[in-house]
């Protein structure tokens, strides 16, 4: 299954993880964010939208 969902954070996709859809969310959340800042480019994501705003010329 492919879920999609906004964070706070940004990290280099794709990005895989296993979740216990048991958990309340803010477990959940918690869960996912320790694994993500393991992984290659995580960053808040006001960090990355600022980055990309430069990159396009837009900042």
């Amino acid at each position: 299954m492919e879920i999609f969902i906004d964070t706070p954070w940004y990290v280099d996709q794709p990005m895989r993880v296993p979740v216990d859809f048991s958990l309340p969310d803010d477990a959940l959340l918690a869960a996912v964010e320790r694994h993500a800042r393991t992984l290659p480019g995580f960053r808040p994501r006001d960090e990355w939208e600022a980055e990309m705003a430069e990159r396009m010329g837009i900042s």
